[in-house]
């Protein structure tokens, strides 16, 4: 996904749905509710925590980068295993 991508999704989430989800579910206000340079901030570490092979990128629903080792850790007790 393309920072300007991953921007419209933030500022107008109702312009691409994923098939099997209903619309309005992401509040329509993050445009008027964080500044210009939050907004480029947040698309900026959206882009690069999902392309460190933690997000789904192709289908849409990314995410868990760094929270899959952190839970690793957390329920493991020590340092995530590397594979």
């Amino acid at each position: 996904m393309t920072a300007a991508m991953v921007h419209t999704s933030i500022v107008d989430p109702n312009a691409k749905i994923a098939k099997g989800y209903p619309p309005s579910v992401m509040p329509q206000n993050y445009a008027q509710a964080i500044t210009a340079q939050q907004l480029n901030q947040l698309v900026q570490y959206l882009i690069a925590s999902t392309s460190k092979g933690g997000g789904g990128s192709s289908s849409g629903a990314g995410g868990g980068g760094a929270g899959g080792a952190k839970a690793g850790a957390k329920k493991g007790g020590g340092k995530p295993k590397r594979g």
